[in-house]
């Protein structure tokens, strides 16, 4: 699949007329941070109407907890209990190396995070670009987090072990209006957002419309983050008892890349801050700084333009029954440049040219029965993606710049189809709420080509597959089909408004990265053959991820307090594994692994006073491999009983708002226990605790504004010194082979916002 966006947006706004929509858009509120259910429309709320463990973020928590730069979903989970999450930097601009974890399991898009827009699955973060971070989060309504079992009609995308994060756009206001909001910091940090709603005009019609520029220099070493993104939305009553919807964005972003340390790097009290790519050449040019040079801040940045645009369709056949049809197009296009090699020979500076779209939709069915409600689905989606790349180059460094080396890879990668349907069935029984589903899973993965290069000059993709001689011996792999069922059931009884019991089990699913087992072959081809290892064999032996999931919670208190501790459970089949096979001499991945996963979560929230609300969460999770894991070529990992890597057997979080005469000011410590940088645990990295620092003040109908805003952010207040990102894409058995990153130091941001 090849779709331009000329051709397919047409197509979706003639399929889908116009848009329809809730909520008025507003500045940052320091409002009550203690959690209550759902109706009360508080910081954390937990749906009614859900037996799942999920957690629901409305707009003003996403406001503050995403900060001034609001593009980074993860942060508005960061007080979620079994959630981790950290950067390299502190405004998350630096997107792809943002990771997120979810009761120890590595939340990538790619594999095992599903996270949706409107419910559709656009957008992966893959070839180190993030089309996670697409939207304003100004543009939000609200933010959920699924954690543990997740219902059929949820959780749709290339996996779901992780969860699934569902995020809701903000339609429009009622009335029209101007919003503005200004910020600077630290690191010349600046973002400027405007978002303008036309309200609703005499056709019904709503429409808003927002841009935004954010900025910031590096904290360590040379280089900057930019990101621009414009936005549009449009809703429409239409005849016949039917609404619609069209969403559309643009977003772009440019990074130089954070250099990562090695762990006998994080040995170091000062967690090397001051290291960092070089800002300059080191002169002569020329083989004996080759070394030195390809690890220059401008030979290691990315640049993408990433686009989406979706639509929603809701027709009413009757008063109890719904039909939905939305259909989706995105993309994304950019190149990256990285540092590659460790030796004079090998050494080069790479290029990475990306292309992906996918296309989709979703079809649902709703019907309610007296107190039962039945749901009957599709999800169809169509992605032509990567990885693994389709076009990478080599370069050499010259006096003059950078001059083409040779062609490092030229594959073709056919698309993966992706095919959901689903059941889902809901009662009640007095008290009693029951929810029963089935999804059934079929994907369809690709084959893979690699091309001869030889000869082939400094051309593009297109030229380049014209002028090759043909596909390179050994490097083809058929595509393969992966499916599963997976059922899931929840019971949760509500004794009162305030008190509930609630018992879930779900099976989960996520597909095998593809993209680092072809380029680990590929670079080690020889060495692979010489042990009878062929890619197809390795290609075989990846298979879809299945977790059994159980959790076992209860919520109890009154309007001014409440405790929700759950009990989880889950075991994992089938997970990929990054391991060192000493035979073949190589790191690569396997779907052998096992691992299990049992915790605690404990959420309180009080308000002793009226101006006071104090909060906070706590996790405690073993989530440890039950076997050793065996190569390819038959050595073995000792894993067994190791903690996955990466995953920190204990998180707390705690704080308070205090608010009066407008001004609220909400300190906020996140701890985070050891962790592993590798499965047989043998780097280590310590625990830390960091303080967050929000003064808000906000005020209505002055200066001739509707609603002035003005807040300080102040991150790390006490400067601590930590490892914050543990990058191993995948969870690694090879010490040594892992990136590292330390935490942002403190960080201060003023923010202006009014709305007229």
């Amino acid at each position: 699949m090849r779709l331009t966006s000329k051709a397919v947006i047409p197509l979706l706004l003639l399929s889908s007329g116009l848009a329809y929509g809730a909520e008025e858009q507003g500045a940052v509120t320091m409002e009550s941070l203690a959690v209550k259910a759902s109706k009360e429309a508080d910081f954390v709320e937990q749906p009614t109407a859900e037996t799942a463990s999920k957690s629901v973020m409305p707009k003003k928590t996403v406001d503050l907890l995403t900060g001034p730069s609001r593009t980074n979903p993860y942060k508005a989970l960061d007080l979620l209990p079994s959630v981790h999450t950290e950067g390299t930097d502190a405004f998350g601009l630096s997107m792809d190396q943002n990771p997120l974890r979810v009761r120890g399991q590595i939340a990538d898009t790619f594999t095992r995070l599903s996270r949706t827009i409107e419910g559709l699955p656009l957008g992966v973060n893959v070839g180190q670009g993030a089309m996670g971070n697409l939207i304003d989060l100004d543009n939000l309504s609200e933010l959920s987090l699924i954690r543990g079992a997740i219902p059929a009609d949820k959780g749709l995308g290339f996996g779901n072990t992780a969860g699934a994060l569902e995020q809701s756009l903000d339609w429009g206001s009622n009335t029209m209006g101007l919003s503005l909001l200004r910020s600077d910091g630290s690191e010349h940090f600046n973002r400027t957002f405007v978002r303008l709603d036309s309200g609703e005009l005499p056709t019904k019609t709503k429409l808003f419309s927002s841009a935004s520029y954010t900025g910031a220099d590096k904290w360590r070493g040379a280089g900057t983050g930019e990101r621009s993104n414009v936005s549009v939305g449009i809703t429409q009553p239409l005849p016949g008892n039917t609404t619609a919807s069209v969403f559309g964005v643009f977003n772009t972003f440019r990074q130089h890349a954070y250099r990562p340390l090695d762990y006998s790097q994080t040995r170091s009290g000062s967690y090397y801050r001051g290291y960092d790519y070089n800002t300059a050449l080191v002169t002569p040019i020329g083989n004996p700084t080759l070394l030195q040079n390809i690890n220059y801040y401008d030979y290691n940045r990315q640049k993408f333009n990433e686009y989406a645009i979706l639509s929603v369709i809701e027709f009413k056949p009757t008063d109890t029954s719904t039909l939905t049809f939305k259909p989706y197009f995105a993309g994304t296009e950019g190149y990256r440049y990285a540092a590659n090699g460790s030796t004079v020979a090998t050494a080069s500076v790479t290029r990475s040219d990306i292309t992906q779209e996918q296309i989709g939709f979703t079809g649902e069915y709703a019907v309610k029965l007296g107190t039962a409600q039945v749901k009957v689905g599709y999800w169809y989606q169509d992605a032509d993606t990567m990885p693994p790349p389709t076009s990478q180059k080599a370069y050499n460094i010259t006096s003059s710049g950078l001059a083409f080396k040779s062609w490092m890879m030229l594959s073709k990668v056919e698309d993966r189809i992706f095919h959901e349907p689903y059941l889902m069935l809901s009662n009640t029984f007095g008290k009693l709420k029951l929810d029963v589903g089935v999804k059934y899973v079929r994907i369809e993965l690709p084959s893979v080509t690699g091309y001869n290069t030889t000869g082939l000059g400094d051309i593009s993709y297109d030229a380049a597959i014209a002028a090759s001689s043909g596909p390179a011996v050994g490097l083809h792999a058929d595509g393969a089909t992966q499916d599963a069922l997976l059922p899931n059931i929840g019971f949760r009884y509500d004794f009162d408004e305030y008190t509930n019991l609630r018992w879930t089990y779900g099976r989960n699913y996520a597909e095998g990265w593809l993209g680092p087992l072809y380029s680990t072959f590929k670079s080690n081809q020889a060495a692979f053959t010489s042990k009878g290892i062929t890619l197809q064999n390795l290609w075989d032996d990846v298979k879809l991820e299945i977790s059994d999931n159980i959790d076992l919670g209860a919520r109890f208190g009154s309007s001014t307090w409440h405790i929700a501790p759950t009990l989880f459970y889950g075991k994992f089949y089938d997970k990929q594994v990054m391991m060192y096979d000493p035979v073949v001499g190589v790191s690569y991945y396997r779907s052998n692994a096992t691992a299990e996963s049992m915790g605690a979560e404990l959420e309180v929230g009080i308000k002793p006073l009226e101006w006071l609300s104090l909060f906070g969460s706590a996790s405690y999770n073993s989530f440890k491999f039950d076997s050793n894991i065996r190569t390819k070529s038959g050595t073995t990992v000792q894993s067994q009983g190791k903690q996955v890597a990466d995953a920190p057997e204990w998180l707390g979080k705690i704080g308070a708002t205090a608010s009066f005469a407008g001004f609220s000011v909400t300190p906020v410590m996140r701890y985070v226990g050891e962790r592993y940088g590798d499965i047989e645990n043998k780097e280590k990295i310590s625990d830390y605790e960091v303080v967050d620092l929000t003064i808000d003040y906000r005020k209505k109908k002055v200066w001739g504004f509707d609603e002035l805003s003005v807040s300080l952010n102040l991150m790390n207040l006490f400067d601590k010194k930590y490892i914050s990102t543990i990058k191993n894409d995948q969870d690694v058995s090879e010490a040594l082979s892992t990136s590292y990153y330390p935490g942002a130091p403190f960080t201060v941001v003023g923010s202006v916002g009014v709305k007229f």
